[in-house]
C-alpha cells in the first residue's frame, strides 16, 4: 500500500519532493490516509449510514474515491460499489487498497459521473460524495449533483460527507483562515498570498491570476452550502428531504461527554464555545433550515422525493 501511494500519489509530478514520505508532514499524511481516515469511516461514518438505511443490500456509486479511505470500509458493508475518479493514478491506489483487503465487490472507472451515467444503466440506490464536492469547480459540482439526482430512483440517497461548509465562519480545510469561505475565489486566492498566518501561503500565488492557477487553487478545496443543493435540485432547501445528519445521529447516540469529544475531533481546530454559539445563532435566525447546514462540515443524507 505504501509502495502504491509512493508510485501513484506522492510523486514529484504532483508537486511532492523526493523522499516526502520520510518527512514529518509526509508521515502524518501517510498515517491519515492509511489508518486515521479509514478508521473514522469504519467506526463513525458507517454506523451513521446504516442507521439511516440498511447498507447490506445497497448498490452505491462513490464519486471521487481518491485513495479508497472511504471505499474499502463502505464496500465491506454494501452489496456493490462503483467508484469513479478522473485521476487514474489515485484510482490505482484505491484498487490496490481494496485488493489488499480482499474486497471484490468494487467496480473501478476512470471517468466523471456524467460520463458514466451516459454509458451505463445500473440500478443505483445511493450516490456518495465523500470529501469530494469541495474540490470541484462550481460548474462541475452542479453537474455532478444534478446527474446524481437524475439517475437515482425515488427514495434513492445522495450522501455528502466531510465537506467544508461555506456558511461556517472558519476554513479549517484549506487555508486555516477565518471567513475565507465567504469571499470570492479570486479574492481568496490573492488573500492567501499576503496573509502571513495562512498555512497555504506560497510564492506561486502571484497577483495576476490565470485560469490554470485558479483551477489548481479550487482543486485544493473551497466549500459547499445548501445553495448548491437548491440550484442542483431546482427546489428550495425546505423542500429537499434530509433523511439524516451526522450531528443529529451523534446527539442521539452518545452521552454529552462523547458529543463534546466528537465535536472537537471533527472541528479540526481548537475552539471554545464560540462555534457552538455561532451554530445556535444561525439556527435561530433560520429556523426552517436544518442545523446541519451550519456545522463546520456538511455530513448529510438526502432522500430523493
Amino acid at each position: 500500500m505504501v509502495e502504491s501511494l509512493n508510485n501513484n500519489h506522492f510523486t514529484e509530478a504532483r508537486g511532492y519532493s523526493l523522499g516526502y514520505l520520510d518527512s514529518d508532514h509526509g508521515k502524518k499524511s501517510l498515517e491519515d490516509i492509511l489508518y486515521n481516515r479509514f478508521k473514522e469511516v469504519r467506526e463513525r461514518i458507517i454506523p451513521w449510514l446504516d442507521s439511516a438505511r440498511n447498507l447490506s443490500n445497497l448498490n452505491i456509486i462513490e464519486v471521487g474515491c481518491g485513495s479508497g479511505t472511504g471505499t474499502a470500509p463502505l464496500a465491506e458493508q454494501v452489496q456493490s460499489v462503483i467508484v469513479l475518479d478522473i485521476d487514474s493514478e489515485i484510482l490505482k491506489v484505491c484498487q490496490d487498497r481494496c485488493e489488499l483487503l480482499n474486497i471484490q465487490n468494487v467496480d473501478y472507472h476512470c471517468m466523471e459521473l456524467g460520463e458514466y451515467a451516459h454509458s451505463n444503466n445500473a440500478n443505483i440506490d445511493a450516490v456518495i460524495f465523500y470529501a469530494t464536492l469541495e474540490h470541484m469547480t462550481l460548474k462541475q459540482r452542479i453537474s455532478a449533483l444534478k446527474t446524481a439526482w437524475k439517475i437515482l430512483p425515488i427514495g434513492g440517497m445522495i450522501i455528502i460527507i466531510d465537506t467544508p461548509n461555506t456558511l461556517f465562519y472558519y476554513d479549517g480545510h484549506t487555508s486555516g483562515l477565518p471567513f475565507h469561505h465567504w469571499i470570492s475565489d479570486e479574492l481568496a486566492y490573492r488573500y492567501i498570498e499576503i496573509n502571513p498566518s495562512s498555512i497555504f501561503r506560497s510564492e506561486n500565488y502571484i497577483n495576476e491570476v490565470n485560469d490554470a492557477q485558479m483551477k489548481e487553487f479550487i482543486n485544493w478545496g473551497r466549500s459547499v452550502s445548501y445553495h448548491d443543493l437548491e440550484i442542483s435540485f431546482n427546489r428550495p432547501i425546505t423542500f429537499i428531504k434530509i433523511l439524516s445528519t451526522l450531528c443529529n445521529y451523534e446527539n442521539e447516540k452518545y452521552s454529552l461527554e462523547n458529543i463534546i469529544l466528537s465535536f472537537y475531533r471533527n472541528m479540526r481546530f481548537k475552539k471554545d464555545t464560540l462555534a457552538n454559539r455561532y451554530i445556535k445563532l444561525m439556527s435561530e435566525y433560520q429556523v426552517q433550515i436544518n442545523p446541519a447546514f451550519f456545522q463546520p462540515y456538511l455530513n448529510i443524507i438526502i432522500e430523493k422525493n
